[in-house]
């Protein structure tokens, strides 16, 4: 274990308590206008993207808790992680994908063959292999990670999605959800409710992530659910963007995602992280407005 180590688990109590206090102070000072987001029609063909393994539950767990019977998931990244001890982690984290379909009966699971940390190169195989599942299922609602995230594979998942949709006329709507940052709070638009029962079920969906436990604090997460709660009265909630297909086609089209990347330099993973990035988000937030309201 390394000096860095060593500090951060002697500091990981006060600096979770105070990442608490700052949640709750930024959520309660947010003007945020939201509606609660409606039950899936039985005809409704939803699909969800996701960078990584874990980032689904991480930004709508609680979503796909409730209507999983409804999606299907696809992770763009195989997940493995060069920086691991382990060989395997590419079959460890197919493994914890697994679990979270069978614990959230989500239809159909699929990942790509792209090395993760290594998708440059790429964008054309992926473009292909998603407007092909696209548009053999065409589905009316896709959930993407939001591009407004300094991690830049999350970025690059978007991306492509803004790249395969433009013909697309039976989608009618694009959601983003949010994993390593905060969406500006002027978008967001769209709000599941989460009581205690989802909530902890939610929670306990992290305990799956064992290979990312090492570096990972997913208690954060469950703190700013908790905090998006008291912006909109409820116990909890997970935050979404919603946009119509020609509506986010035009934000893509404005979106600088190199600009974004010196916006939030820090992105949440645990609990120093997100210290980081608590401290730069009022800042954040007023050049979410230069850069998206110009």
């Amino acid at each position: 274990m390394g000096y860095k180590d060593i500090l951060g688990k002697i500091l990981y109590r006060p600096i979770r308590f105070n990442n608490i206090n700052k949640i709750k102070k930024f959520y309660k000072n947010s003007k945020i206008t939201a509606s609660k987001l409606k039950k899936p029609n039985s005809d409704d063909r939803i699909l969800v993207l996701a960078p990584h393994i874990d980032d689904e539950t991480i930004g709508m767990g609680g979503y796909i808790l409730n209507y999983g019977e409804f999606i299907d998931l696809i992770y763009l990244t195989d997940s493995n992680n060069s920086n691991t001890d382990s060989d395997k982690i590419g079959e460890i984290r197919k493994k914890e994908a697994i679990k979270i379909k069978d614990i959230t009966k989500i239809k159909n699971l699929e990942i790509f063959p792209i090395p993760n940390g290594l998708v440059k190169g790429y964008e054309e195989d992926c473009e292909n292999r998603l407007k092909k599942i696209i548009l053999e299922n065409k589905y009316n609602k896709i959930f993407t990670v939001s591009p407004i995230d300094a991690h830049v594979e999350h970025r690059w998942v978007t991306e492509r999605l803004f790249k395969v949709v433009r013909d697309f006329d039976f989608i009618d709507e694009i959601y983003l959800y949010e994993v390593s940052n905060l969406l500006p709070n002027f978008l967001i638009n769209s709000y599941l409710p989460m009581d205690k029962n989802i909530f902890d079920k939610k929670a306990e969906l992290y305990n799956i992530f064992q290979s990312q436990l090492k570096d990972m604090d997913f208690d954060i997460y469950n703190s700013l659910n908790r905090g998006k709660g008291i912006a909109m009265g409820e116990y909890s909630c997970e935050f979404f963007t919603k946009l119509n297909l020609n509506e986010f086609i035009e934000f893509m089209e404005k979106l600088d995602l190199d600009d974004i990347q010196k916006i939030i330099p820090y992105r949440i993973g645990n609990n120093r992280s997100f210290y980081k990035v608590i401290n730069n988000e009022d800042k954040a937030q007023e050049e979410y407005k230069r850069l998206l309201k110009s």
